[in-house]
């Protein structure tokens, strides 16, 4: 205990010295000291392994412009009426699905944050059916709602986990695993290999097993992503996605319609 308090004590006697001898040479005592941008996390962008207000911060501000999140749709601008109303087609009709679906999408925003939620949500569809639009606006809420939110198409996702040699991978895993919300679009136009499946089944295992939630935007039915993928992927998402079916005409070709009326 002596050596203990002996060496203490020479250390604070160090400090002082050189606190002194800076303020002789015009510097501020804490001059060497480490600045940090964030006394929070000390700049790790981590305080207890869940990602810092600051990192969550950069990821609200850092605007991808490829990214489905900044792109226009948002619910200020949802208009039911785009979708057909036609009750001979379907069961239900894609104007009343779209609204289903819309209730839906707004039920897992007020919920995020609930312990007991641990579901994500697949949006499955045709292209143009609207489900990227409705996992835009979704992401686009919590966003503002202070949640980071982080948007890759299938295909972005398998380029970054392909990058070996880039020096920042590990991170960019880390940010894409802690995210708040993780938006992955189209999923099946990605490479299949195992290598990329594997990514695919411990990028959804982590998710599900911390609460970290996701929504999967893609063209395939439940039975192609049976016979796509492993049945361990499968599995995963029946049991912990909510599934929005969209279906209909082609969103994008009726508003070109009406534009060009």
């Amino acid at each position: 205990m002596y050596q203990v308090r002996f060496l203490k004590e020479k250390n604070k006697k160090l400090n002082n010295k050189l606190k002194r001898e800076l303020k002789t040479l015009g510097f501020n005592e804490d001059y060497l000291s480490i600045k940090y941008d964030c006394d929070k996390c000390k700049d790790s962008g981590y305080v207890n392994n869940e990602m810092c207000t600051c990192l969550k911060g950069y990821l609200k501000k850092r605007k991808n412009k490829n990214s489905i999140l900044f792109r226009d749709g948002n619910f200020d601008n949802f208009d039911e009426n785009l979708f057909d109303n036609d009750k001979s087609k379907y069961k239900i009709t894609p104007r009343e699905n779209i609204i289903k679906n819309k209730e839906q999408s707004l039920k897992f925003i007020n919920t995020f944050k609930d312990e007991e939620n641990t579901l994500g949500l697949l949006m499955s569809g045709k292209a143009g059916s609207g489900k990227t639009f409705l996992a835009a606006a979704t992401g686009k809420i919590l966003l503002n709602k202070g949640y980071s939110v982080i948007c890759l198409t299938a295909k972005e996702f398998e380029d970054i986990i392909k990058s070996f040699n880039d020096p920042d991978l590990e991170k960019k895993k880390k940010e894409i695993l802690d995210v708040d919300l993780l938006i992955l679009d189209d999923l099946g136009i990605e490479t299949q290999s195992d290598y990329v499946n594997n990514e695919i089944l411990k990028l959804v295992d982590y998710k599900m097993t911390y609460n970290k939630k996701m929504i999967i935007t893609t063209n395939l039915t439940l039975n192609e992503i049976r016979e796509k993928y492993k049945s361990r992927i499968y599995s995963r998402i029946i049991s912990n996605f909510n599934l929005l079916k969209f279906f209909g005409p082609d969103l994008r070709v009726t508003i070109k319609m009406i534009k060009n009326q």
